[in-house]
């Protein structure tokens, strides 16, 4: 039991106490090319996340070369934030080029490419329930007519979850009572399956009682499944969604477990009211779909290959949407850049908030998982340079065992953003019970040490 324990912790160790970056490190990328660079260094990084090339421009600010990542500091979602990508998921890291900029993809490549850009403001976020007393709709019996906002940015299980879209339904039932319009902004490139599942069960549950739409500027993977388990769907002119991919870990699921994925998110298609093609399409190249729209009723007939006059996914591509495209075919009901121009498609006489509670959510997290990422930092930063510059082996072993305590505390309150950033297992469950039982290593070398 304790040579296993012993070569579990080395294991989990290793994963976070790499040898600190010196001068001119070399990272092996899997195309062969060697990055020979150090912490400070601009880079132009390319990458694969959940079947979707992403590029970056950022600064990096740590360097692993075994396990093989490396972390930059770069414009996410509209904020300066850390990104950690594994070696094996590196395409392109080079020097940037000189007209490059952050999301700026060079080369322009078209298609399925994926690149994201910085994020927009979100429609309205300056506008919140601000209408004078006096110029807000009603109905006949008086009610305000409006809508309840939350922005949903960012990815999924990390700044966009489950739980503030639960906390406002909640809000809304006990405060406003059935029929409300829940409008849900989504600007991700996906995320956790699991928290797309609890996202899904949730919107569900409110659709019972109240009209769910989602406006999407930017729906992949997660963010798609998540859009998908609304009411209605609407897009902004520059709006994208698609490529529905299912990874564990860093790897994408296979065989018989992708395809109980596949069939799960068709039956979720169907059950919305889109054809399960289009979904099975968005998962896996191999399913195509087309379809023939009647001139005269608008009417559209879908077909799972590409019988139809107008083609969305060959076999060659996860289908992903543009603004034009779903409109045209129904899986968006409209187009609408700016509140005003969705609530014309919304029916409603003005756009008009009835309540900030929904932006309220999204700032409150936003600033909680801003400090949770410093958290993260820190921790990192003392699991390696704290632990190699300790003076004696003992003070290194103990500032293990408090960094390892720290993240078991931080999988108590957050599991599963403290599972994406100290990966120890399939789930968070698994994560915590192998970071417990580094500890108890740790606390017997310390042991063993005071003895001697």
């Amino acid at each position: 039991m304790k040579t296993l324990l012993s070569t579990m912790f080395l294991a989990l160790a290793t994963a976070l106490i790499a040898a600190p970056a010196v001068a001119d490190v070399e990272l092996r990328l899997p195309s062969g090319a060697t990055w020979r660079g150090d912490v400070g260094d601009t880079v132009r990084i390319v990458f694969a996340e959940r079947g979707v090339d992403i590029e970056h421009v950022g600064e990096v600010v740590f360097v692993s070369t075994s396990p093989a990542y490396i972390t930059i500091r770069t414009d996410i979602a509209g904020k300066m934030r850390e990104k950690t990508i594994f070696g094996a998921d590196i395409k392109v890291l080079e020097a940037p080029k000189r007209d490059t900029e952050v999301g700026d993809p060079a080369g322009g490549a078209g298609g399925d490419r994926h690149v994201p850009t910085r994020k927009r403001r979100a429609p309205g976020s300056g506008l919140g329930g601000g209408d004078l007393a006096d110029d807000v709709p009603r109905d006949d019996l008086g009610r305000p007519l409006g809508v309840f906002y939350l922005p949903l940015e960012g990815g999924v299980g990390q700044e966009f979850r489950h739980d503030e879209i639960e906390t406002l339904v909640e809000y809304i039932d006990e405060n406003y009572g059935p029929g409300q319009t829940i409008v849900l902004f989504i600007n991700s490139n996906g995320g956790l399956v699991m928290e797309a599942l609890d996202i899904a069960d949730i919107i569900w549950d409110a659709r019972e009682r109240h009209r769910i739409v989602a406006w999407i500027d930017k729906a992949i993977s997660a963010g798609a499944f998540t859009a998908m388990s609304c009411n209605e769907i609407y897009f902004r002119s520059s709006g994208n969604a698609g490529s529905v991919t299912t990874v564990r870990g860093t790897q994408s699921l296979q065989g018989p477990e992708v395809e109980k994925h596949v069939e799960h998110f068709a039956e979720l298609a169907e059950k919305s009211g889109y054809s399960p093609y289009i979904a099975r399409a968005m998962k896996l190249n191999r399913y195509m779909v087309s379809y023939d729209k009647d001139p005269e009723t608008g009417e559209v007939t879908f077909y799972p290959d590409l019988r139809g006059e107008h083609v969305l996914s060959t076999d060659e591509q996860n289908l992903a949407f543009d603004s034009e495209t779903a409109e045209h075919c129904g899986f968006s009901k409209g187009t609408a850049d700016t509140p005003e121009e969705l609530a014309k498609l919304l029916g409603l006489p003005k756009w008009h908030e009835i309540s900030d509670k929904g932006r309220e959510l999204a700032a409150q997290w936003e600033q909680t998982f801003e400090r949770l990422n410093e958290q993260f930092t820190d921790i990192r930063y003392e699991m390696q340079f704290g632990v190699n510059n300790a003076p004696t082996q003992l003070a290194a072993l103990g500032i293990q065992l408090r960094q390892i305590e720290r993240i078991i505390r931080l999988h108590d309150r957050h599991p599963r953003l403290t599972w994406l950033s100290f990966t120890q297992g399939n789930s968070p469950e698994e994560s915590k019970r192998n970071w417990e039982l580094a500890a108890e290593e740790v606390r017997k070398q310390i042991s063993d040490l005071r003895r001697r």
